[in-house]
């Protein structure tokens, strides 16, 4: 959502808001595809992580409404759980990869992630068809 209207005195408030500087620790991963689940009647859907050996990612359909994730952006992950998504071009003004903070496992349970459900990580790269969810 872009706040800027076009109308000169109102966008010349947006100029004068303060400006923050983000020093938070995240997980995240970039977005390779994005498919619906074969049988899920509310529409969730697979996310395809750029990086190998992975998994597919759960995103409830819920989720995909409200945050409207992309190919090429990034699914973001907070410590708390809260999960969010990002474009590529914020993500990677915002962040560097390092490793610092605590693990998901001192941190988020899995299925505490608000609309995302993790897969198993998995040596080999996802199947072309993502499987299929039972009825």
């Amino acid at each position: 959502m872009n706040l800027r209207t076009g109308n000169a005195e109102h966008d010349a408030i947006l100029d004068r808001l303060p400006r923050y500087t983000c020093h938070k620790v995240v997980q995240a991963v970039q977005i390779k595809l994005i498919e619906p689940i074969i049988g899920d009647r509310d529409g969730a859907q697979w996310l395809t992580p750029v990086e190998r050996g992975l998994g597919l990612i759960k995103l409830e359909a819920a989720w995909i409404r409200r945050h409207n994730p992309a190919v090429g952006g990034y699914l973001v992950v907070q410590l708390d759980g809260h999960a969010t998504y990002s474009t590529a071009e914020a993500f990677e003004a915002g962040y560097r990869i390092g490793d610092q903070g605590p693990s998901p496992a001192g941190g988020v349970a899995p299925g505490e992630m608000g609309g995302v459900s993790m897969g198993p990580a998995a040596a080999f790269e996802p199947p072309l068809d993502p499987p299929e969810v039972p009825s």
